[in-house]
């Protein structure tokens, strides 16, 4: 008998072995979440003792896997300090497994009630939904027909070519189909337009932060008004897709080409101070200034 159907059998004919299973779990994934939170935050143990009116030893213990035996106030009041709600119930043992498995530090992020705008302003949960998945899908531009490559799914977009011809979701075109799948757009759903981007990364996800430069009043200036934050993931993916509606882009209708005024600079050798801060900052600006010097080539070519 495999390990895997010993723990089962066991699950299946003894109550304390269960008990200890799921005990066993919730020593290691709510000393996670607490820890990624407090990270989240960018406080110390000490900042999150005072804020919760608690030793910072006991702030230490509850980080640590299996050294704190939570009860409901415990958890009541850590929750009400990083300002998250708390939700507890009971759940099959397979979605136990899988939040557990799908779980990360990196990547687990709880809005903040000052933020929770489905809290705070319940009518934003009113939304005008306009469906997008049509069963008989004909082109709208018959003459973009062959030039409308096939693009594997994988992601929400929209192809240059033909722009109401989408590929969406991560399930198969005829599973997406009979899904019923619909996009909602939110009441204060609003598009605006960039001509300037700022970068902030962490290492739990990349915030890009909007603007648009602004002439007036004999100065100029970056105006910035909207800002997102992704995790690294669908950075990632993000990557794999502006690339490639880049190149069908420039396939259709020429290089795009950046003007000499807005090219990025060369990258100067990062300082004694910061070679000491971080010891990979000459390989990260060897990387900028090569991926610099392949966009310089390319705008030759």
């Amino acid at each position: 008998m495999s390990e895997r159907s010993k723990l089962i059998s066991r699950l299946l004919s003894e109550r304390d072995y269960r008990a200890a299973y799921i005990r066993a779990k919730l020593d290691v994934l709510i000393p996670s979440q607490l820890h990624a939170l407090r990270l989240r935050e960018d406080m110390t143990q000490p900042v999150l003792a005072e804020e919760a009116g608690m030793l910072q030893a006991r702030i230490s213990a509850m980080e640590s896997p299996g050294k704190v035996n939570f009860n409901r106030e415990t958890l009541v009041r850590m929750a009400a300090t990083f300002r998250v709600g708390l939700l507890v119930k009971f759940v099959p043992f397979s979605e136990m497994l899988r939040w557990e498995n799908e779980f990360g530090q990196d990547t687990f992020n709880v809005t903040k009630l000052d933020n929770d705008v489905e809290f705070l302003q319940p009518a934003a949960r009113a939304v005008h939904v306009r469906r997008r998945v049509r069963r008989n899908r004909s082109p709208r531009h018959p003459s973009a027909v062959e030039k409308t490559p096939q693009i594997p799914v994988g992601a929400q977009m929209r192809f240059p070519f033909e722009p109401r011809w989408e590929q969406e979701g991560i399930m198969a075109t005829d599973e997406l189909e009979s899904s019923g799948l619909i996009y909602e757009s939110a009441e204060d759903f609003s598009e605006s337009y960039a001509n300037n981007v700022y970068f902030e990364s962490s290492a739990w996800d990349l915030k890009l932060i909007f603007g648009q430069l602004d002439q007036g009043e004999g100065k100029v200036k970056i105006v910035q008004h909207t800002a997102v934050t992704l995790p690294w993931t669908q950075v990632k993916l993000l990557s794999y897709w502006i690339k490639g509606h880049l190149q069908a882009h420039e396939m259709a209708n020429g290089k795009v080409q950046i003007p000499p005024s807005i090219f990025p600079p060369e990258l100067p050798p990062p300082t004694e101070k910061l070679k000491k801060s971080d010891p990979n900052v000459e390989a990260i600006y060897a990387l900028f200034n090569r991926l610099r010097n392949e966009l310089v080539s390319d705008q030759k070519g």
